[in-house]
């Protein structure tokens, strides 16, 4: 399974409330609607619990043993998840704990339909989760404490609005924008790395006059 990107990460850590609004708008159609009507149970169950994870996980930069929490979150809410789904389907295929031949009322299609979109949200979750565990395992294993006495994995953000030569060209970057202090390049040992959420790297020198543009966050 291949990992998220840490901008694909910050991306979803963005949206957490996006997550938790819709799942909880599904939960309250099946309860609105008439009984047997309603569609999207599980899948609200699972976009609550991602949208969780997800603002759970905004300081997975910075805090270490963060993977140990989605790590458990992910296995209990699938855990629940499971259960559920699974006296759902005995309830509607094996009615009476009973095999007989199967008709395919509503019941059984919506049950169906909502359980393949929650295992796909699911499955999602489970990529999120394992993603911000290994990168927060990365980030905050051994970080690096810089000379100006910012350490790696810790975030800060710009000041002023402040033009940056990338290449052969300048770049406005904007005030109040988020960067995060990476471990260092080989390449400028005497510089700090930082890194914005869309994965855009800049170089600054190690000493005390980087708080004149930028303020630590966390």
């Amino acid at each position: 399974m291949r990992l998220l990107s840490d901008a694909q990460v910050d991306r979803w850590v963005h949206r957490w409330w996006r997550l938790v609004l819709l799942g909880l708008c599904l939960m309250l159609v099946c309860v609105v609607v008439p009984r047997g009507w309603g569609l999207g149970l599980f899948t609200g169950f699972e976009l609550m619990s991602f949208g969780v994870l997800a603002v759970r996980a905004r300081n997975w930069r910075s805090e270490r043993g963060l993977w140990m929490y989605g790590l458990f979150l992910t296995l209990s809410l699938g855990s629940c998840w499971l259960y559920f789904e699974y006296l759902s389907f005995c309830n509607l295929f094996l009615p009476g704990g009973k095999r007989g031949p199967i008709q395919f009322k509503w019941s059984q299609v919506r049950f169906l339909i909502d359980s393949i979109l929650a295992l796909a949200v699911l499955s999602m979750t489970v990529k999120f989760s394992l993603s911000c565990a290994i990168k927060n395992w990365q980030w905050t294993r051994g970080r690096k404490i810089y000379g100006c006495g910012l350490r790696a994995g810790e975030s800060v953000r710009l000041k002023n609005d402040l033009v940056y030569g990338f290449g052969s060209s300048d770049t406005t970057l904007a005030a109040g924008t988020l960067w995060h202090v990476l471990q260092g390049r080989p390449d400028a040992p005497d510089a700090v790395i930082l890194v914005d959420s869309d994965g855009v790297q800049l170089a600054w020198v190690d000493d005390l006059t980087i708080y004149n543009q930028f303020e630590l966050v966390g």
